[in-house]
């Protein structure tokens, strides 16, 4: 799953306007700004943690988070190679967080015993699923996360817009 800035989302969203829906059906993850916490620690398993291989690509600036399209019916997020969110800080587990949609809905789940896992505030029960809600905020780690349906992230982009 590759990460979009969202300014460029706007700008698709402008130039598209009705197909832009067409052409993204799905829920969004968006990572929000938040200080960027390298690997304080030489382990072999988080040296890309420290230098991303795609800082650019990897990290959200000030005014520009990344946004990860759901188009999969299960997603993991965490910072190992192979999840499809991939967040290189070192407060996020390798797989720390599963999404799931099951009839229409989307729900949550923590994989990670270690990595603290919040839900709009509330600590993620590991073994349990949790429901998610449009523009609820999720936290893995020191990264902080908001799942948007398809309704609301086009009301974000269209509220960026107008800035």
């Amino acid at each position: 799953m590759t990460p979009t800035r969202i300014s460029i989302l706007v700008r698709q969203r402008f130039l598209q306007r009705g197909k832009f829906a067409e052409q993204h059906p799905h829920s969004w993850l968006v990572w929000e700004v938040g200080a960027f916490a390298p690997a304080p620690a030489p382990d072999p398993d988080l040296v890309s943690t420290r230098q991303p291989p795609s800082p650019e690509l990897l990290l959200p600036s000030k005014a520009d988070p990344l946004c990860f399209e759901l188009n999969r019916d299960t997603v993991r997020v965490g910072r190992a190679e192979g999840t499809e969110v991939k967040i290189p800080e070192a407060t996020v587990s390798r797989n720390h967080l599963q999404l799931r949609l099951t009839d229409g809905i989307w729900s949550a789940q923590s994989m990670s015993s270690a990595g603290l896992a919040t839900v709009g505030g509330q600590p993620m029960d590991p073994l349990g699923w949790r429901a998610l809600k449009p523009e609820e905020r999720i936290c893995v780690g020191g990264a902080e996360l908001v799942f948007l349906g398809p309704e609301e992230m086009i009301k974000r982009l269209d509220g960026l817009a107008l800035r």
